[in-house]
């Protein structure tokens, strides 16, 4: 069960981190805007978001930058 809790946290964590990034991503970009995002463009901006959270994480393991389940420390 302490597996699958922290499998389900990690995708959780993926979820926001990489879901509020992509909202951000798309509020403050600079530029022209004539008119409010709709519900589409922020679901899909958390989308991207999320997966490019993701395929970072793994991208950063598979090449050695970190290993899974350690914290950034400096």
């Amino acid at each position: 069960m302490a597996s699958t809790m922290g499998v389900a946290m990690g995708f959780l964590a993926f979820l926001v981190i990489g879901g509020l990034t992509g909202v951000f991503a798309l509020v403050f970009y600079p530029g022209q805007r004539k008119f409010k995002p709709k519900a589409k463009k922020f679901l899909m901006a958390a989308l991207i978001g999320f997966i490019s959270a993701l395929a970072s994480s793994y991208l950063g393991q598979f090449i050695g930058l970190f290993q899974s389940g350690k914290m950034l420390s400096g």
